[in-house]
Parts: C-alpha cells; structure tokens; sequence
C-alpha cells in the first residue's frame, strides 16, 4: 500500500499567523500545530545552514510518531560547491538529520539553475550518486530543463533516487518515477511561490499522482507558494482528493 505524505514547503512564516496560525499561538508551538494538520513537511532552514542537533531532538518530542520530516540538502553542497569534492560534507549532513531517527523522511537535493546538463557536470553527478547513502531516501530536484533525459532518468533509477517532479517555474511539468519513492513540488501554476492551484487544477494533479504512486511505497507531495498561505489551502484540498487523513 502506498503511502501519500502531503504538507509545505517550510512551516515557519510569520504571514501564516491568523491565516493558519492562530494569533496567540507561541512561535515554538507552530511546529506541534502544524503537524495536526499535516503529516510531513519539507525543512528549508537545512538549506541555508546546518540544522543544529538541538533543535531537532526538540522538534522530535514535539511531532508524532508517524510524522515524516525531509530534509533540504544543504545550499553549500548543491549551490556553493556545485557537488564537486563534496563526500564529507554529505556525510556530515546526513549525520546531523539523524538526529530526528524514525522521523527522518527524505533528503531533497535540489540543484541550481546555473547548474545545467553537459558532461562534466553528469560526471558530477554520477559521483554525487555514488556518495549517497543508499540506506536512506533521496531524491534530485532539477532547476535547469537539459536534465530532463532518458539518461539522466536511467542514472538515478540505477541508484534507486527519485526524480521530483516539479510543477511551476517554467520547467517541465514530466511526471517520472526513477525509485521506490514519487516526488511532487509546487511552487504555482503562475510562478514565483505566490500564486494558488484551483479545484480543478488540484484534481488533475491528484491523478497523475495517484498513477505515479503505483509500485511506490511513498509519494511525497509538498506546497511551496507560501504567499497568503496558499500552500496550506492547496496541501488541504490535495489530502481530501487522495482521502489522507
């Protein structure tokens, strides 16, 4: 049976306050709320800097036990370094989500959009592949269209990573399964993180992931246009279409 993890991108946004949060709610508390509604969310913060292992043992106690946290792979590994000479760093990272055990969901690896398909850069990321720990989930998130190929699928199917299908942002809208796991990202159908899917959209989406999700053991499927907490409304709707609880 497939299991379907659906939430946002990030949780902590002070716009969120009165739209979801409710206006006296303690900021340390946002995370607990958040998680009775939702049952995964994606850490940005992990992105900019390396989550201390404080915060994350707080944050276990606070969520439930089948709550599912992924982990943004840090910007100095997929940004900064481009995935050059990166093995360390990547076992460092991996090393200090364990904080969160049994919470641990996947870790997203998201590359940047100057970081485009040719052979030294493939070569990269056949490397990078190899440095991951299979053990755990991972999935690639491509921000430049030459990577959307028969070759770059078949690396990542060879490595049992996933493939994040992107929706927004004027990329390819291909929904593509290269693991054992699918990988949704919304950012919104006009872009730049501000604008809200409607019913029917969300319907359509609904579909193709429900197809996507046969033979999968997990579908992960994150809201990203935070503006006006349209994530929140839009991560809601997609629940009742896939009946997650």
């Amino acid at each position: 049976m497939t299991d379907y993890l659906i939430g946002t991108s990030g949780w902590s946004y002070e716009h969120w306050i009165k739209k979801f949060y409710p206006e006296k709610l303690k900021k340390t508390e946002w995370i607990r709320f958040y998680s009775r509604h939702f049952n995964t969310a994606e850490l940005n913060m992990s992105f900019y800097r390396f989550p201390p292992a404080k915060t994350l043992k707080a944050w276990y106690k606070k969520l439930p036990g089948d709550f599912s946290m992924t982990f943004k792979g840090n910007r100095l590994i997929t940004h900064r370094k481009k995935l050059h000479d990166v093995n360390d760093l990547v076992k460092k990272f991996y090393d200090i989500c364990s904080a969160m055990k049994r919470k641990q969901g996947c870790f997203l690896w998201q590359l940047p959009p100057s970081m485009e398909k040719n052979e030294h850069n493939l070569e990269k990321l056949g490397k990078f592949l190899d440095v991951m720990d299979k053990r755990k989930k991972n999935a690639i998130e491509f921000r430049d269209r030459s990577w959307w190929s028969k070759e770059v699928y078949d690396m990542l199917e060879d490595n049992n990573v996933g493939f994040v299908v992107v929706s927004g942002l004027d990329m390819p809208s291909v929904v593509k399964v290269t693991s054992d796991l699918a990988y949704f990202r919304f950012h919104g159908p006009g872009g730049a993180y501000s604008s809200k899917y409607n019913d029917k959209q969300i319907k359509s989406w609904a579909k193709k992931i429900k197809k996507a999700g046969r033979g999968c053991k997990e579908v992960y499927c994150y809201f990203n246009n935070d503006a006006n907490a349209y994530a929140v409304d839009n991560a809601e709707t997609l629940k009742k279409e896939l009946n997650v609880k």
